[in-house]
């Protein structure tokens, strides 16, 4: 596989954009993830496959948005990548309490609302 730039590389030092792609001969194409700007420069598929080493199981689903990438688990979700303006970010949000959630949410009524037939919502 190569990679088709979208705009003229330098000798120098490769410089990516999200319209950039990775392209087989077979015909197959994807996005590349690679990035680049003054202060460094790193690969999204080398770091989501980086990240999943870690783990003995599959995520539910893995997301992309130009240099970021979502990782869904059953109780977390990982969010990480570069902004593409010189800033990587990370966050992990957790269900920090998933089996004691639906005894409180009945306790203290934490519901999302009562359920609303039609004949009680006037139409008129």
């Amino acid at each position: 596989m190569s990679i088709n730039f979208a705009w003229e590389q330098d000798e120098e030092r490769p410089h990516y954009s999200d319209e950039d792609e990775w392209v087989c001969s077979c015909g197959f194409s994807m996005p590349c993830r690679r990035y680049s700007d003054w202060f460094g420069s790193g690969d999204l598929h080398e770091e989501v496959a980086d990240y999943l080493e870690k783990f003995d199981e599959q995520p539910i689903k893995i997301l992309y948005s130009g240099f970021m990438a979502c990782i869904v688990w059953e109780n977390e979700v990982a969010v990480f990548g570069y902004d593409g303006n010189e800033y990587t970010h990370s966050f992990l949000f957790s269900n920090e309490e998933p089996f004691i959630q639906p005894a409180l949410t009945q306790m203290m009524g934490l519901g999302l609302g009562d359920l609303v037939s039609m004949e009680e919502v006037d139409t008129e």
